[in-house]
């Protein structure tokens, strides 16, 4: 599994152009401006006082259950930073960050059929999804779709690096972990890297099934 977590959070939201304006911000807004700062600089408990004070003031205000809903998913506290990211869509049920981060902590929590379906309604809605990680939740949640298409891929261009790091994952997911060793070996030669958290995942797997193998044997 990935472990570097990857947010979406801009400053001025679109659903909220208003608070945008010089002359129109308002008191809530810069509190997510001074959050934001503070989540780039890991001061996270001043970022939680600033977004945790932003709701106080609107507590329909979804950026800021957006922003306590990130630091808390930095903190490991997933099941209050999901129920906050519920209500932030809730509340707007068109504020495609909330969906991007939600997907992204479903797919921590192994929720992977929920992750997709959140991710791709962020893409309708908008917002930029990093690539890496779309082909990460897809392999997760339909593995055996992506290794068929991915395999037809390679059929196409055998020398498609991402294809085989992509099918890899997939693989990974499958539990098939000689399958994605070999793809993204192949991949490696091809040019393309694979997320070093993962490889180190994926020989931590591989030496546990090879003791399994052996205490059994």
């Amino acid at each position: 599994m990935k472990l570097n977590i990857i947010f979406a959070f801009i400053l001025c939201f679109s659903s909220y152009s208003a608070f945008c304006e010089p002359d129109a911000v308002l008191p809530e807004q810069a509190l997510i401006e001074s959050g934001m700062k503070a989540v780039q600089e890991n001061r996270l408990q001043e970022a939680l006082a600033d977004f945790r004070q932003a709701k106080k003031l609107n507590s329909k205000y979804a950026p800021a259950l957006v922003g306590e809903a990130q630091v808390l998913t930095l903190q490991n506290a997933w099941d209050e930073a999901l129920n906050l990211l519920n209500r932030a869509i809730k509340l707007d049920p068109e504020f495609a960050i909330a969906y991007h981060n939600r997907g992204i902590l479903r797919y921590y929590k192994k929720q992977y059929l929920e992750a997709h379906a959140d991710l791709r309604k962020a893409v309708e809605l908008g917002e930029s999804v990093d690539r890496e990680m779309l082909f990460q939740v897809w392999g997760a949640a339909f593995p055996e779709d992506a290794v068929q298409a991915l395999s037809e891929q390679i059929s196409a261009n055998p020398k498609d690096g991402e294809a085989y790091l992509n099918r890899g994952i997939a693989y990974f997911y499958q539990n098939n972990y000689q399958r994605t060793l070999n793809d993204w070996k192949k991949a490696k030669e091809l040019g393309t890297e694979p997320d070093p958290v993962m490889w180190a995942e994926l020989e931590k797997n591989i030496q546990f099934d090879k003791a399994v193998e052996y205490a059994v044997s």
